[in-house]
């Protein structure tokens, strides 16, 4: 009965350490402009590198893989890539499509972090922060829309790799309306305010309590409701609803 045992716990740690957590995306590279490019990019976990040709006006597909077959969780590795004009041989623009495996096969997630790009070179990427199932497919996408004139200007890796969510927003109507918008690319959703008023939060210390107060907005999407600063002041209200609403909603994390 015990060499039974000690089989099971034996096999068992074999499964374990061998299942891969391979993800799985689809790029696409969309070149809206005159101009050919070549995308160069460099895989993890020992797969060969890629070079992609990206025609005037033409739209290229490609599959990647984070390739892990480490069957170790909490892992997170990139593929950097260079775009550069067929024509002048210059780098126009940079980013890297990130892999990142969470606490179990059910928790991963595949999104572009690092883009930038020459002055006057538009790159517009299509990504998002969520969730993937132990067989999701990530879709990542790349507009090409301005080729520009100027040379390289890129800046460096981040040293931490994280998702940003949000791409953008908007505050209206006397900044009662506020419109976020995913890298995702789907329709913004609508906040609109619904509470200006004071909120108290009471919390003890030993035996003693003590209660403080505090002046804020309210906005929801009519599901999930928000606290914000209290400020009329348009750049700050946005700037505290974008840290609140926006890269919640959107899923920002790092």
């Amino acid at each position: 009965m015990f060499k039974k045992i000690k089989m099971a716990i034996f096999i068992s740690c074999i499964s374990a350490s061998s299942y891969a957590y391979v993800i799985n995306a689809d790029l696409s590279i969309e070149n809206k402009t005159n101009t050919p490019f070549i995308m160069t990019m460099q895989q993890p976990n020992g797969q060969d590198a890629v070079t992609l040709n990206i025609p005037a006006h033409a739209t290229i597909p490609f599959s990647t893989s984070n390739g892990d077959n480490s069957g170790w969780l909490y892992q997170t590795t990139v593929s950097p890539f260079k775009l550069i004009g067929a024509e002048d041989n210059k780098v126009h623009a940079q980013g890297r499509i990130a892999f990142y495996v969470g606490a179990s096969t059910w928790n991963r997630y595949s999104f572009m972090d690092g883009i930038s790009s020459s002055d006057g070179f538009t790159i517009d990427p299509f990504y998002s922060c969520k969730n993937g199932s132990d067989y999701t497919t990530f879709k990542n996408k790349l507009i090409i829309d301005n080729n520009g004139n100027n040379a390289s200007q890129l800046t460096e890796f981040p040293r931490v790799v994280t998702c940003q969510g949000l791409k953008s927003s908007v505050l209206s109507n006397h900044n009662q309306l506020y419109y976020p918008t995913c890298f995702d690319g789907e329709k913004p959703p609508l906040f609109w305010r619904y509470f200006d008023g004071e909120i108290c939060k009471r919390s003890r210390y030993g035996r003693h309590s003590h209660e403080e107060c505090y002046l804020v907005f309210g906005y929801t999407n009519g599901t999930d409701d928000y606290a914000v600063e209290h400020t009329e002041d348009p750049v700050a209200l946005r700037a505290a609803l974008d840290r609140r609403v926006g890269n919640r909603y959107c899923e920002t994390w790092s």
